[in-house]
């Protein structure tokens, strides 16, 4: 925790663009109701960074796709986020968790968009 990770990859790089920004966007599509495992495994991989991101009270927004419309699915990744946001000390600004989204066409008739648009706006 807070040194250097054992991976050799480009993610410190990743990391350092996180720690100088004032917003994290998280977006991912739900799996088995949680993140998709390439967002699971960037989130897994701040562990060495935990504390500056941290202290740095980011803002942070999270979107989320699902392919049904049952509410059950996203009431795993609500939770999920509720306590990343907590442990990482950021200022949650919004989520938008978009159900429905498993035929063609859903994106044109789905009021989602428009939520997106008008959080984009407000933060």
């Amino acid at each position: 925790m807070n040194g250097d990770c054992i991976f050799k990859d480009d993610m410190p790089n990743i990391l350092d663009y996180i720690e100088e920004a004032d917003m994290i966007v998280f977006a991912t599509p739900i799996y088995y109701f949680g993140f998709s495992a390439q967002i699971k495994s960037a989130i897994d991989r701040f562990y060495s960074r935990n504390g500056r991101i941290q202290s740095k009270h980011l803002k942070s927004v999270f979107i989320a796709t699902a392919w049904n419309d049952d509410e059950v699915v996203m009431s795993g990744i609500k939770k999920h986020i509720d306590i990343l946001i907590d442990y990482l000390n950021l200022d949650n600004q919004g989520m938008i968790l978009a159900k429905g989204y498993g035929y063609p066409g859903a994106s044109t008739e789905k009021y989602y968009k428009e939520e997106a648009y008008h959080l984009g706006k407000r933060v």
